[in-house]
């Protein structure tokens, strides 16, 4: 059997006794950290680190105290601005109203702001940003019909609340808004009356179109769609697409769908044959001694001229209001047989000249060479 290792026992060092220290008094205790909170902030470069900070912390606090003194205190300011009411509800239209009922898109208002010097200079701002104008928010639950609303509620807007402004002493103090209910109606599409060379009335596709607006416009109104066709010469049939459609009333809130319909004309023969019941007689001929010796004598008038025209024009030829009325011109120059030095005694023939003005009117073949005997005589005195 091997023999084992004997390993020797470790030998321990003798302990070394310890002397306890004294235990300092609390006095002792906090006269040390004095001097040591001395020579720490006293010490020449904590000096200096400290007067660095106190020359930016300074005027920093300066500047905070004074801008918290700023918004403490209370500014007032009188300005101008213009209200505008706003609805959110489509149902309703909602407009300002003066003390005769008549419709305003906004209104002036004097008020005096106040609130915080800071607060009031940031509306005034904002209310020059947005043209000084402040939405006034109207209850459509007020129902239909005049109401007068107070501008109290102007408070109530985010560009005062938000800045801890209040509007105060308004002038005026209420306004009177109008609430309108929104209708629509179906209304037929008609020619204008003025149209008068179609052969039977137009067809419109759609037939019918949407008005859309306030109560108090369309109801009781007699409601007119008319389609805005374009000039119609030529005769025959046509379609024409793209037509305006305009109401008989003029209100900015009333709407139409669709705002343009196609149309099916038969356009008439532009002109037609007629006659000019009457027509006077006026003589021509050139100044000098001959004419204001002598004067041709005629028929003050001629009857029955055949012309041709537009058909509402041959109509209205013949009114007695008609004006200016075609006239019948004598050329004497075109006399037949040719005027001599000795003209009385003689009956003349002379061709006539229809003039129609700007009627559209012409002479008809049958009567494009009519003419008129006369003839002359010597003038009287004074004349």
């Amino acid at each position: 059997m091997p023999e084992m290792p004997v390993t020797s026992p470790p030998q321990t060092r003798p302990k070394r006794a310890v002397t306890p220290r004294p235990r300092r008094s609390y006095w002792a205790q906090l006269a040390g950290g004095v001097r040591a909170w001395a020579r720490e902030t006293f010490a020449p470069d904590q000096l200096l680190k400290g007067l660095k900070s106190l020359m930016w912390v300074a005027p920093l606090t300066v500047l905070i105290w004074i801008y918290a003194e700023r918004e403490q205190i209370s500014h007032n300011v009188d300005v101008q601005f213009r209200i505008e009411v706003k609805n959110s509800d489509p149902r309703f239209l909602v407009l300002l109203r003066d003390t005769d009922g008549r419709p305003h898109t906004d209104l002036q208002v004097q008020a005096l702001l106040s609130g915080p010097h800071a607060g009031v200079d940031v509306v005034v701002q904002a209310l020059k940003a947005i043209g000084g104008v402040v939405p006034l928010e109207v209850d459509t639950r007020l129902g239909p019909g005049i109401h007068p609303v107070s501008l109290g509620a102007l408070e109530n807007q985010p560009l005062f609340v938000k800045n801890g402004v209040t509007v105060t002493t308004p002038v005026p103090r209420e306004v009177n808004v109008s609430i309108d209910p929104i209708v629509s109606k179906d209304v037929e599409v008609r020619a204008r009356p003025t149209v008068t060379n179609l052969e039977q009335p137009p067809v419109f596709e759609p037939r019918k179109v949407r008005v859309t607006g306030p109560e108090s416009s369309l109801q009781g109104a007699t409601l007119v769609a008319y389609a805005e066709l374009p000039a119609l010469h030529e005769p025959g049939t046509r379609d024409i697409p793209n037509v305006e459609v305009v109401l008989s009333i003029n209100d900015p809130h009333v709407t139409i769908s669709p705002a343009v319909v196609s149309a099916k004309v038969e356009v008439k023969n532009a002109e037609v044959a007629g006659e000019v019941n009457a027509m006077p007689v006026w003589a021509m001929f050139p100044p000098g001694p001959f004419w204001d010796k002598y004067k041709p004598e005629f028929e003050p008038t001629i009857s029955n001229v055949k012309v041709t025209g537009p058909a509402d024009m041959v109509k209205q030829v013949n009114s007695p209001t008609f004006s200016p009325k075609p006239i019948a011109v004598l050329n004497v120059s075109t006399a037949d047989p040719p005027i001599k030095a000795d003209p009385t005694g003689v009956r003349y023939t002379g061709q006539l000249k229809i003039d129609f003005s700007n009627t559209g009117l012409k002479v008809s073949p049958d009567d494009m060479h009519k003419t008129i005997t006369f003839t002359i005589v010597e003038r009287k005195p004074g004349e």
